[in-house]
């Protein structure tokens, strides 16, 4: 976690979670061999912290577990698959002998990739193509979207306010562009290379599969090496899915499947990994097999510990502390820190917090999520009275798909209450004025000073 995202530096309660996902690691329950371990519950509840403390490298070795590990919040520069793909491989590596050479197939799928993509911005730039198209060649090729077969299923890649005919026009030029037909890779006897233009995604996890076998399966004569099973950490997916999730569900995790050695896949989101693809409950539901560990807030007497371990001990302050962090690990820790700076709560905490709510969302879906605080249930009626001016169906659209911050628990869909009270706060601290006006049209009944329960 970053330094404005702390994880609680304390580890309690959950006993029972680290058990079952500990004996997963064992190979209970498993059917084949991948086995998907899912993650699940609200920002700030614990999960990369219950991850690591399960994952203890004892725990590891004594399996011959080999760890790669991304997450969604790191910034790999260009967020695209192959990047992503490149910093898992680079986690892995590091624990090998050798790991400047490890994983070499992999990295010529890297390698190429980058060349093909080269010369087709080369040659675009040549021909006086606008940012377009040059925008458009990044976005499909650079997730691995462009491939010869897919490119035109994939339009919607591009920005939504892109006509269809502009996005046609834009296709034919890239479809049509000369670093991307075959005869310019088969002329320099490269089939890899030819394979990364013609199917960019499945070519690289097929390297990657194939390297991973040659240095975990025994019968590829290889010398005694402590690694027999392969372990993959995807923390925050909901920051990695829009990129990830295709390429997780349509290849790797099929390609894993038919693999010469165990696969452990740990997913560490806020949703219902259900929720994210159709597959998990398809053509995926036996590896994953009911492996979900839903994380709710912790209770009194464990915020109390949390307490404890940072020397606070004072029954009042405790019973603030339960109280505004609604139970919460992560809004434990940012309370007692302004406990220990400050000895009281501080508005930076609440912009801190909004912060960290808001990293995954453009601009424009960081004011609709502090707008939609506002609604005691979100709806086409209730988006038409905060944001008349919005296209209510584009947001409730992504409100339903977004997971970080939409309640999996309300009978209505909502904001997470513990998420309104803090971003209310937030916002009440820079605009009283407008947001008593938001208040006053939404009927809300919570103001500042009024008890959390009426969110």
């Amino acid at each position: 976690m970053d330094s404005q995202s702390p994880e609680p530096r304390t580890f309690v309660g959950r006993k029972n979670d680290v058990e079952r996902i500990r004996e997963w690691l064992q190979g209970h329950g498993w059917v084949g061999k991948v086995a998907v371990i899912s993650i699940e519950g609200p920002g700030g509840v614990g999960k990369s912290t219950l991850c690591e403390h399960a994952l203890e490298p004892e725990v590891l070795a004594a399996r011959g577990y080999l760890r790669a590990h991304i997450a969604g919040q790191d910034d790999p520069g260009d967020p695209s698959l192959f990047s992503w793909v490149e910093r898992l491989v680079n986690s892995a590596a590091t624990q090998l002998d050798d790991p400047g050479v490890a994983f070499a197939r992999t990295r010529s799928v890297l390698r190429y990739h980058q060349e093909v993509l080269g010369a087709l911005e080369r040659e675009l730039r040549m021909s006086n193509a606008g940012d377009e198209h040059l925008g458009a060649a990044r976005a499909f090729f650079g997730i691995a979207r462009l491939g010869i077969g897919t490119l035109r299923r994939d339009l919607k890649a591009l920005a939504s306010n892109q006509s269809r005919d502009d996005l046609e026009r834009i296709w034919k030029t890239i479809r049509s562009a000369g670093a991307l037909q075959a005869g310019r890779w088969d002329r320099v006897a490269r089939p890899l290379k030819n394979d990364v233009r013609r199917a960019p995604m499945r070519t690289l996890v097929r390297a990657l599969v194939s390297d991973l076998e040659r240095m975990l399966d025994p019968g590829f004569g290889r010398g005694a090496t402590a690694y027999r099973r392969l372990l993959v950490v995807l923390d925050d997916y909901e920051g990695l899915s829009g990129i990830l999730g295709r390429t997780l569900v349509g290849e790797l995790v099929p390609q894993l499947r038919d693999a010469t050695f165990e696969t452990v896949l740990v997913i560490i989101g806020r949703d219902d990994l259900r929720m994210t693809d159709d597959a998990w409950e398809g053509s995926l539901a036996p590896a994953l097999a009911g492996r979900r560990v839903a994380l709710r807030p912790l209770g009194a007497a464990e915020v109390a510990q949390l307490c404890a371990a940072r020397a606070v001990h004072d029954p009042a302050i405790v019973a603030q502390i339960w109280d505004e962090s609604h139970g919460y690990p992560w809004l434990v820790d940012i309370l007692l820190d302004d406990l220990d700076s400050t000895g009281k709560r501080t508005v930076t905490s609440y912009h801190r917090f909004v912060r960290r709510m808001a990293r995954f969302m453009t601009e424009q879906e960081r004011q609709w999520f502090e707008v939609l605080c506002f609604l005691d249930s979100v709806s086409y009626a209730t988006i038409a009275k905060v944001l008349p001016d919005a296209d209510k169906e584009r947001v409730m659209s992504w409100f339903i798909d977004e997971q970080s911050i939409r309640s999996y628990e309300a009978a209505t869909w909502k904001v997470w209450p513990y998420i309104r009270h803090r971003v209310l706060l937030y916002r009440w601290s820079i605009d009283p004025e407008g947001c008593a006006a938001l208040a006053e049209t939404t009927a809300m009944a919570w103001r500042p000073g009024r008890p959390a329960a009426l969110l």
